[in-house]
Protein backbone atom coordinates (compact mmCIF):
# COMPACT_ATOMS: atom_id res chain seq x y z
CA UNK A 1 0.00 0.00 0.00
CA UNK A 2 1.24 3.56 -0.64
CA UNK A 3 2.93 5.35 2.24
CA UNK A 4 2.18 9.00 2.93
CA UNK A 5 4.73 11.22 4.69
CA UNK A 6 3.36 14.13 6.71
CA UNK A 7 5.23 17.13 7.98
CA UNK A 8 4.97 20.54 9.53
CA UNK A 9 6.57 23.71 8.18
CA UNK A 10 8.15 25.72 10.99
CA UNK A 11 8.30 29.52 11.09
CA UNK A 12 11.84 29.26 9.69
CA UNK A 13 10.54 27.26 6.72
CA UNK A 14 11.97 23.93 7.87
CA UNK A 15 9.90 20.80 7.47
CA UNK A 16 9.63 18.48 10.45
CA UNK A 17 8.40 14.96 9.78
CA UNK A 18 5.80 13.58 12.17
CA UNK A 19 4.67 10.00 12.33
CA UNK A 20 2.14 8.53 14.76
CA UNK A 21 1.27 11.90 16.26
CA UNK A 22 -1.71 14.25 15.97
CA UNK A 23 -1.73 15.09 12.26
CA UNK A 24 -4.62 17.59 12.18
CA UNK A 25 -2.34 20.44 11.02
CA UNK A 26 0.02 18.32 8.96
CA UNK A 27 0.66 18.76 5.27
CA UNK A 28 1.35 15.87 2.93
CA UNK A 29 4.98 16.15 1.83
CA UNK A 30 4.88 13.33 -0.69
CA UNK A 31 3.44 9.88 -1.10
CA UNK A 32 5.36 6.76 -2.01
CA UNK A 33 3.82 6.75 -5.49
CA UNK A 34 4.66 10.44 -6.00
CA UNK A 35 8.26 10.03 -4.90
CA UNK A 36 8.78 7.26 -7.42
CA UNK A 37 7.88 9.70 -10.18
CA UNK A 38 10.66 12.03 -9.08
CA UNK A 39 13.35 10.11 -10.90
CA UNK A 40 16.54 11.86 -11.88
CA UNK A 41 15.54 12.02 -15.56
CA UNK A 42 12.66 14.34 -14.56
CA UNK A 43 15.19 16.97 -13.49
CA UNK A 44 17.46 19.20 -15.54
CA UNK A 45 21.17 19.32 -14.97
CA UNK A 46 22.43 21.98 -12.58
CA UNK A 47 22.16 25.34 -14.40
CA UNK A 48 24.31 27.60 -12.19
CA UNK A 49 23.43 30.56 -9.99
CA UNK A 50 20.87 33.19 -10.97
CA UNK A 51 18.12 35.35 -9.51
CA UNK A 52 14.68 33.84 -8.98
CA UNK A 53 13.18 35.70 -11.96
CA UNK A 54 16.01 34.55 -14.24
CA UNK A 55 15.67 31.00 -12.90
CA UNK A 56 11.94 30.91 -13.64
CA UNK A 57 12.54 32.29 -17.14
CA UNK A 58 15.39 29.81 -17.80
CA UNK A 59 13.27 26.83 -16.77
CA UNK A 60 10.36 27.97 -18.93
CA UNK A 61 12.60 28.25 -22.04
CA UNK A 62 12.31 24.48 -22.48
CA UNK A 63 8.73 23.32 -23.14
CA UNK A 64 7.44 21.20 -20.27
CA UNK A 65 10.08 22.46 -17.79
CA UNK A 66 9.44 24.69 -14.80
CA UNK A 67 10.97 25.77 -11.52
CA UNK A 68 10.19 23.05 -8.94
CA UNK A 69 8.09 23.57 -5.83
CA UNK A 70 9.68 23.31 -2.40
CA UNK A 71 7.78 20.06 -1.89
CA UNK A 72 9.33 18.60 -5.07
CA UNK A 73 12.83 19.73 -4.05
CA UNK A 74 12.43 18.11 -0.63
CA UNK A 75 11.25 14.85 -2.22
CA UNK A 76 14.26 14.92 -4.58
CA UNK A 77 16.55 15.44 -1.57
CA UNK A 78 15.06 12.45 0.27
CA UNK A 79 15.40 10.34 -2.88
CA UNK A 80 19.12 11.26 -3.22
CA UNK A 81 18.62 13.01 -6.56
CA UNK A 82 20.18 16.28 -5.36
CA UNK A 83 23.65 14.70 -5.10
CA UNK A 84 24.13 15.05 -8.86
CA UNK A 85 23.44 18.81 -8.65
CA UNK A 86 26.27 19.58 -6.24
CA UNK A 87 28.89 21.12 -8.52
CA UNK A 88 30.27 24.52 -7.53
CA UNK A 89 27.77 25.99 -5.04
CA UNK A 90 29.15 26.92 -1.65
CA UNK A 91 25.97 26.07 0.25
CA UNK A 92 24.14 24.04 -2.41
CA UNK A 93 20.96 26.08 -2.19
CA UNK A 94 18.32 25.84 -4.91
CA UNK A 95 15.38 28.08 -5.80
CA UNK A 96 11.83 26.76 -5.55
CA UNK A 97 8.65 28.17 -7.07
CA UNK A 98 7.06 28.29 -3.60
CA UNK A 99 6.61 31.89 -2.42
CA UNK A 100 7.48 33.01 1.09
CA UNK A 101 6.03 36.49 0.56
CA UNK A 102 5.67 38.95 -2.34
CA UNK A 103 9.45 39.40 -2.75
CA UNK A 104 10.92 36.15 -1.42
CA UNK A 105 10.87 32.46 -2.32
CA UNK A 106 11.81 29.29 -0.46
CA UNK A 107 15.14 27.54 -1.03
CA UNK A 108 16.31 24.01 -0.38
CA UNK A 109 19.76 24.00 1.25
CA UNK A 110 21.27 20.58 0.64
CA UNK A 111 24.52 21.15 2.55
CA UNK A 112 22.56 21.65 5.79
CA UNK A 113 20.75 18.34 5.56
CA UNK A 114 17.88 19.45 3.36
CA UNK A 115 16.93 22.50 5.40
CA UNK A 116 14.68 25.11 3.87
CA UNK A 117 15.01 28.83 4.04
CA UNK A 118 13.81 31.80 2.03
CA UNK A 119 15.60 34.58 0.16
CA UNK A 120 14.79 37.75 -1.73
CA UNK A 121 14.16 36.99 -5.39
CA UNK A 122 16.92 39.44 -6.40
CA UNK A 123 19.84 37.44 -4.97
CA UNK A 124 21.45 34.54 -6.84
CA UNK A 125 21.08 30.90 -5.90
CA UNK A 126 21.40 27.53 -7.64
CA UNK A 127 18.91 26.43 -10.27
CA UNK A 128 17.54 23.10 -11.47
CA UNK A 129 14.34 22.64 -13.45
CA UNK A 130 11.61 20.02 -13.19
CA UNK A 131 9.65 18.30 -15.92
Amino acid sequence: FPVTIYGFVTEEGDVNLKLGENLEKAIILFTEDESKSKKEENWSEYLGWMTWDDAKKKCEEVPGRRLPSLRELKAAYYEGITKSWQKDDYDYSYWSSTPYDAESYYLLIVRDGGRTYYALRTITRGVVCRR
